[in-house]
């Protein structure tokens, strides 16, 4: 059955292909699909170089801060919304960031190969808060 976690907590982290460890804060954890919602608070000078994938659909919403994935800047109200398998090169944190990050299952990043020709990923600018309730946990 699907939880709300609590007491929240802060969890150090070391991420797939990066030198900095993130902070992670569980809020939602569902046992049977490992569908997971979480905040991500990068450090500034975050930077993962390896290019790579989920092996599920994933949502972030910035928060705080900047994130650059590829050459796509994300600023707070920006909603990235990557399919399951979908390349990501270069993810940048130069000052820092917040998200709120949803997964649909275990997050299991997948190393590929550099790519030349990378697509931009979807990017969708919220207006938070009522857009945000009403998109991100229903996408």
């Amino acid at each position: 059955m699907p939880r709300l976690l609590g007491p929240a907590q802060w969890t150090e982290i070391a991420m797939d292909g990066s030198a900095l460890p993130v902070a992670t804060m569980l809020l939602f954890h569902d046992p049977a699909t490992h569908h997971r919602r979480l905040l991500v608070r990068f450090p500034a000078g975050f930077e993962r170089s390896e290019v790579g994938s989920y092996q599920t659909r994933e949502r972030f919403l910035v928060l705080a801060g900047s994130l650059t994935i590829g050459r796509q800047e994300l600023v707070p109200g920006n909603l990235l919304d990557v399919g399951a398998g979908v390349l990501r090169d270069r993810t940048l944190a130069p000052h820092g960031a917040l998200t709120l990050v949803s997964f649909d299952a275990r997050p299991q990043w997948a190393a590929a190969a550099p790519s030349t020709a990378t697509e931009p990923l979807p990017l969708r600018h919220l207006q938070p808060p009522d857009e945000f309730c009403a998109r991100f946990w229903d996408l």
